[in-house]
């Protein structure tokens, strides 16, 4: 049994060439032009978020070096 989500209606505007090639990967992809939009939404919102840790890491190590890296004994 499948677990139905609960799911927001969004319009989106596409141009043509983008159209034809959201149809030819569906139909490639044997699913429709929703599924589609939604896997890869969810994919580009997951490179997002993994962006974001990346950038925060180099950041709190930009203000707390690694200890392996830094001693204050050695500079």
């Amino acid at each position: 049994m499948v677990a139905r989500v609960p799911r927001k209606q969004v319009l989106v505007q596409l141009d043509d060439r983008l159209v034809a090639e959201l149809d030819r990967w569906a139909a490639r992809s044997e699913v429709s032009r929703s599924e589609l939009i939604r896997r890869a939404v969810a994919a580009h919102l997951g490179d997002l978020d993994r962006q974001e840790q990346d950038r925060t890491t180099v950041e709190a190590y930009e203000r707390v070096p690694d200890a392996e890296t830094f001693s204050p004994w050695t500079g």
